[in-house]
């Protein structure tokens, strides 16, 4: 059996592994029309649909989980708030689209925005944002086997098991939403990292991570 990441996931791939005769589950984007289809169904936990991949048949299963949803939202926004406090009415030298793309990364999507003697303005973009909202708390198994939706969840969660000491009852996602919570506060010319709970610093610790005490300028 594959257990495969996102990033393994093509029409071309679903069809090789069903013609070799290998047994997979592996998340479906949801930007696969199949994908976009379930996410629309947000009153149960679990919805399972036949689906057909490149002419073959599989079977699909999401799982919503209203936790990961309330931790997802917060970094996303976070995120949101802290592109807009780098950039709405601030004044730049040199390309302000450079600046743009710079600070924004992949969250460019979320924006637009425009520029006026060198002060750069944004505005949320609702469609988009709206869009990625829907995700959140949400992830699409595709299975080439029909299985019971707990044997799909439990065989999935296999891959994470590297070090069961680490992850306990958590997944691997938990753990990065969780550390992604940290953050970084400016001081002068020092910049130090927001208190760090007693979970974010076993797992630092067990990973090997040294625990940072502050950070310095322009990181």
């Amino acid at each position: 059996m594959f257990l495969l990441d996102r990033g393994f996931y093509s029409e071309s791939n679903i069809i090789e592994m069903n013609s070799s005769g290998i047994d997979f589950i592996i998340p479906l984007p949801f930007v696969v029309k199949n994908g976009k289809g379930m996410i629309s169904e947000t009153n149960r936990d679990v919805v399972e649909r036949d689906i057909e991949i490149g002419n073959v048949k599989a079977y699909g299963y999401l799982f919503y989980n209203k936790k990961r949803e309330s931790n997802e939202l917060n970094s996303f926004f976070n995120r949101i708030i802290d592109i807009e406090s780098s950039l709405e009415g601030k004044e730049f030298y040199g390309n302000p689209r450079d600046t743009f793309n710079r600070v924004a990364g992949n969250f460019a999507r979320y924006f637009d925005w425009d520029s006026k003697d060198r002060v750069i303005h944004l505005k949320r973009r609702s469609n988009a944002i709206s869009q990625a909202v829907n995700r959140f708390g949400k992830v699409i198994l595709l299975s080439s086997t029909k299985r019971r939706w707990e044997e799909v969840l439990s065989l999935y969660r296999q891959r994470d098991t590297v070090d069961a000491e680490l992850l306990g009852k958590n997944s691997i996602e938990d753990i990065l939403l969780d550390l992604a919570k940290l953050r970084a506060i400016k001081i002068g010319s020092v910049c130090k990292l927001t208190e760090i709970t007693k979970k974010e610093r076993i797992v630092l610790e067990k990973m090997g991570v040294a625990i940072p005490i502050k950070l310095k300028h322009g990181y």
